[in-house]
Formats: C-alpha cells, structure tokens, sequence
C-alpha cells in the first residue's frame, strides 16, 4: 500500500483527522498482520479438521482390528473435534473485526471506498456481526461455508451417535458400573461442549466485544451504507 495523503478540515472531529505517516505506516502493518492471521487460523482450521479424521479413521481400524476398547475414546474425540474446530475459527472472526475496522479507516482517510475486501468476505462468506452458529450464517445458509458446516455438523453427530452406541456396549460388557459412569461421563462431555457453543453464539457478547473497542477507538461502524451489517 503506498502513501496515503488526506487533509485535514477544520471542524473535523478526532476520528476524522487527517493520519500521519506513522499511523498509516501502523495501520497498514496491522492490516497486513491481520490479512495473514486471517489466512493461518482458516488453514489451521482445516488442517486440524483434516488430521482429525484421520486419527479417528485410525482409532476405528485398531477397534475393528481387536482392540475394540479403543473406541471408548472415539465419541469423546469427535465432540472434541468439534468444539477445538470453533475455536480455531473464532480467531478467523477476530481477524476479519480487526481488518474491517482497519479498511474502514483507511477508507475513510482516502475519502473512498477502495478497500473492499470486508464487504466481499460478507456478501460472499457471511456478515460475521450477525448471529450465527460458527460458520453457519442465516442471512448466507446458501454460501458453501454455510452448507459445509451444515454438512459438518450433521456427519459430526451421526459419527457421535454411532460411536456412542457402539462405546457403551463396550462399556457396559465390562460391568454395568462401568457402563453407568461412561454413559454419564459422555452425556456431561457432550452436553457440556454442545452448551458452551450454543451460549458463545446466540448468548454471550464475547464476539461483539473487540467491535465496541473498534468503533470506539476508529471511529468506524460495522454497518454499510445500506446499513446491512458486515
């Protein structure tokens, strides 16, 4: 990005003087910074996504092949996967907040909208200031984020489901004791993960925090001009 040059007004307010050179020197480092944490988490994301069916492909081949309590993990692991899967991509959102807050600034420094890659990720990806459910967005159920983790999620619970009925067999061939504490532990774990993410999505404010912090310092809002959010 080469140098931007604005003049400042009179009458212009603190969020809309002019930046010095340090300041967009500053700006356009952290937007590169965050352009590429926005690219590590998503890889990260996946890679771990892809390494974690492999490790239960593995898990399910050694029970299959004799050592059949090895699967007591497996219900265990995909709930892990799954809740480890949200979390890695809660930085994803973090990144794109801090990047649109950055490009609406500059935006605004310039005097023109040509910083517009936040307004293609919400077209094309989804509004992240909206409620969803981590990559499942209602204003965007038709984008193939959306439908992935629709595809997800519903092949995570059926495996979950599976591997369950199978570990609790097992668990329950031991000594009904032992079947008992597995079947409790399980429902805890699960109902335990599955409720933190439905709180952090439809309850909490976590996600909107670092936003307040944003349009308070920059002097930016996370709306366009139509007043659809990003």
């Amino acid at each position: 990005m080469g140098s931007l040059v604005f003049v400042k007004e009179d009458g212009m307010d603190d969020h809309n003087e002019a930046l010095s050179a340090d300041a967009l020197r500053l700006l356009e480092e952290q937007l590169g910074r965050m352009r590429g944490m926005l690219y590590n988490y998503y890889d990260q994301f996946y890679r771990f996504l892809h390494i974690s069916i492999v490790v239960l492909i593995v898990l399910i081949v050694v029970a299959l092949a004799g050592v059949e309590r090895a699967i007591l993990l497996g219900p265990f692991y995909v709930v892990y996967v799954g809740f480890h899967s949200s979390y890695l991509f809660s930085y994803v959102i973090l990144a794109r907040t801090y990047a649109t807050a950055i490009e609406r600034r500059l935006n605004r420094h310039i005097g023109s909208d040509l910083l517009i890659a936040h307004e293609l990720e919400a077209a094309y990806i989804f509004p992240f200031s909206r409620r969803r459910f981590v990559a499942f967005s209602p204003v965007n159920r038709g984008s193939f984020l959306s439908a992935e983790t629709v595809q997800f999620t519903a092949g995570g619970a059926l495996l979950f489901a599976v591997l369950s009925v199978w570990s609790i067999r097992i668990a329950w061939d031991i000594s009904a004791l032992w079947g008992l504490v597995y079947l409790a532990g399980l429902l805890l774990w699960g109902a335990g993960n599955l409720g933190y993410l439905m709180w952090y999505y439809f309850v909490s404010d976590y996600e909107r925090r670092p936003r307040a912090i944003l349009e308070a310092c920059y002097g930016i809002s996370f709306t366009g001009d139509d007043g659809a959010p990003f």
